[in-house]
């Protein structure tokens, strides 16, 4: 959630693997940085049998790049390149995710979050994601950018994973009925966020989503946890 001054990254602490159909869970600090940008993302996050690491890739993309557009157009590239590998695999070893991929589900979504300097203004606040799909048939799909937060920003929302209870608690349609609380409460609304997420998970009986919760606080000057909401990140 992106304003003027501040920009909120938060995500939940599990972890889930499958291999050859059997499934693992452990808490996982979804949220990392490089130097002032931060990222999270959702989907596929590691596969040591083939070499993918995403944290690893989004380092890279930050360091080589200058701006978040660089950025941005590094992890694209970066991705499309071991998606062909990742698909490949998960096909044989995980096929739930990779039926889920054939009806819309997102292989991989990630994000990057800081305050940057350009043309049209000190310390704006920006966020870039990209999400990586497949069609029907199992080909990769275009990938889809978006871009929160910049000059003027008032309140910008952005929703990995599962989402369609924190789509639905903060529409867009109706700004009025949620900015007052987010705007006296913004910590506690953003975990109320992620808590709906968490008990219509227990609701389905899945373990996919699950505490604890982590917050990141960013704004000009950096980026920190905020106290007491570490979740299982250090």
């Amino acid at each position: 959630m992106v304003t003027s001054r501040t920009i909120l990254m938060a995500a939940d602490g599990i972890d889930t693997k499958t291999i050859n159909g059997v499934d693992t869970f452990v808490p996982y600090c979804k949220i990392g940085n490089q130097e002032s940008v931060f990222y999270t993302a959702a989907g596929v996050l590691s596969i040591p049998e083939i070499n993918f690491n995403l944290w690893a890739l989004a380092r890279d993309a930050v360091r080589k790049s200058n701006t978040m557009q660089g950025t941005y157009d590094r992890i694209e590239r970066s991705v499309l390149a071991r998606l062909p590998a990742i698909v490949e695999r998960s096909r044989v070893a995980d096929p739930g995710s990779y039926s889920r991929w054939l009806t819309g589900t997102p292989v991989i979504l990630i994000a990057f979050a800081s305050f940057e300097n350009s043309p049209s203004g000190k310390n704006v606040p920006r966020v870039v994601a990209v999400s990586f799909s497949l069609d029907s048939s199992g080909a990769t799909r275009k990938p889809v950018r978006n871009m929160l937060g910049g000059p003027g920003v008032t309140v910008d929302t952005g929703f990995f994973g599962y989402n369609e209870r924190m789509k639905a608690a903060a529409n867009p349609r109706t700004p009025a009925s949620w900015q007052p609380g987010f705007r006296k409460h913004p910590v506690a609304f953003i975990q109320g966020l992620i808590q709906l997420e968490i008990d219509q998970a227990r609701r389905d009986h899945r373990r996919d989503v699950g505490p604890p919760i982590a917050i990141l606080r960013i704004d000009k000057t950096g980026g920190a946890f905020v106290s007491g909401h570490q979740g299982a990140c250090r």
